[in-house]
């Protein structure tokens, strides 16, 4: 996979050195540093493809996502809340705020996200699984069950589980 990963990131190498203003190149070249753990260097591809594209959401994301590894949570909350601004329906913007907000304990901030991820997703049974959890971590046992009731409706693996660990 790192062969691959590496021979994708020179033949964005090329293109950008052809072409050093397609933002698209930058994203792609960041997303695959990103994959191996580089994530100061993803930054930086972010930070142009953000210059070569302002209101590019896909770019606010993935620097959001880097910046949260390198523990720049701050930032990387304000970029998925520009992602989100910029993408409105970015349901894996939301996502990822919401584990960064319930990371510092802002469980209501991190519900209210998990809630709008699953208004535009109402089906995916790990949304209602984490908001579960984020509920039980906030004190509110009964919103936890209903969620984990619902994310087992849903057929996620383990809510059942976790379910029956809350009403012990």
């Amino acid at each position: 996979k790192n062969g691959d990963t590496k021979a994708a990131i020179d033949e964005l190498n090329r293109i950008i050195d052809n072409d050093p203003k397609l933002a698209k190149a930058y994203l792609l070249r960041a997303t695959a540093i990103m994959s191996l753990g580089d994530n100061a260097a993803a930054v930086a591809d972010f930070d142009k493809a953000i210059e070569l594209s302002p209101k590019n959401s896909e770019a606010y994301y993935g620097r959001g996502m880097a910046k949260a590894e390198l523990d720049d949570m701050a930032g990387a909350i304000k970029d998925e809340t520009t992602a989100i601004d910029l993408g409105k329906s970015n349901k894996a913007a939301y996502l990822e705020r919401a584990k960064m907000k319930a990371d510092l304990k802002d469980y209501k901030g991190s519900i209210k996200d998990f809630s709008k991820a699953i208004e535009l997703d109402p089906k995916n049974g790990k949304t209602y699984f984490d908001r579960g959890s984020v509920k039980d971590d906030s004190g509110d046992r009964g919103g936890a069950v209903e969620d984990l009731t619902k994310a087992g409706e849903l057929g996620y693996e383990g809510a059942y589980d976790v379910l029956r660990q809350l009403k012990e």
